[in-house]
């Protein structure tokens, strides 16, 4: 292929970094915030959650939010707003309309100020309230609060 990555080689690049990625946060050990920066386990699953969802392979991107969202974390608002962002794309992208409302409205009930403003947030906005052609009183509500005309 003449210098270009073949396209095995371009799906097993982010899965190796993802297994190096998960054996250093768990050599690290519990979360940790140093000087604003976040280490550990569950900040690498925010990340890893992101690229399964950018890879296209929403399932695991939800299987992995799953055993973070049901253990709970401390990591602050401005983590956890963008990964119910990502989930929220997640589920749309797998037809599931309701719970990808259900991940947009948490990512506004944990940082409202980054919602309003985040490009996947407004891009989940666009996207649900193009695809309901029927009054949704949540989707308006949290329509309205984004300034986006329903």
């Amino acid at each position: 292929m003449s210098g270009a990555l073949s396209r095995g080689a371009v799906w097993r690049s982010p899965h190796k970094h993802i297994r190096a990625a998960w054996r250093t946060a768990e050599e690290y050990g519990a979360d940790a915030d140093e000087h604003g920066i976040h280490f550990g386990p569950d900040q690498t699953a925010t990340h890893v959650i992101s690229t399964y969802t950018d890879m296209d392979q929403h399932r695991r991107a939800l299987d992995t939010a799953d055993d973070l969202i049901r253990e709970g974390t401390s990591l602050p608002a401005t983590r956890i707003g963008p990964l119910h962002m990502n989930l929220g794309r997640s589920h749309l992208a797998l037809g599931d309309r309701d719970s990808a409302l259900e991940a947009l409205e948490e990512a506004w009930n944990v940082a409202p100020e980054m919602a309003r403003v985040h490009p996947t947030s407004q891009e989940l906005m666009r996207v649900l309230t193009s695809l309901h052609r029927r009054s949704n009183p949540r989707l308006t509500r949290l329509a309205k609060r984004a300034g986006v005309p329903f």
